[in-house]
């Protein structure tokens, strides 16, 4: 095999984007992403309400591998109404974007930088393309 097949060959090979820095980033997202998760999960075991966070949590992981239950499923599950958990559905989201926002802004020096962090941390999970696990 002469050198010059050897680099074409080479040159035909799929590259790898994900690099070590992508791969600590995503993870590093997972990690903030889990953590507030499990802030959120304490806050409604301490309330008494697990078994309204165990139902509504596949609305908002986005580690979960199977698709979320129906609104009305979810409604059923709980004892309200579809506009109910619609609600509970908002109200969730909110409080778990609050705690996501608190958890990143633990890493930063300045407030002013939360958005721009939130945004790295997007995009790192967007480049490892859901090839990390968790």
């Amino acid at each position: 095999m002469d050198a010059e097949e050897a680099e074409e060959r080479y040159r035909l090979e799929p590259v790898e984007f994900l690099t070590p820095e992508k791969i600590f980033d995503a993870r590093w997202a997972m990690t903030v992403l889990r953590e507030a998760l499990k802030r959120l999960r304490q806050e409604y075991v301490t309330a008494g309400k697990t078994s309204t966070f165990e139902t509504l949590k596949a609305f908002l992981d986005p580690n979960n591998t199977t698709a979320p239950p129906s609104y009305e499923e979810a409604a059923n599950r709980l004892g309200v109404t579809t506009a109910g958990v619609k609600t509970l559905i908002h109200r969730l989201r909110k409080r778990y974007t609050a705690l996501l926002r608190e958890e990143v802004g633990r890493t930063v020096s300045d407030p002013a930088e939360i958005d721009e962090e939130i945004h790295a941390l997007c995009e790192a999970l967007i480049a490892s393309e859901g090839r990390l696990y968790p």
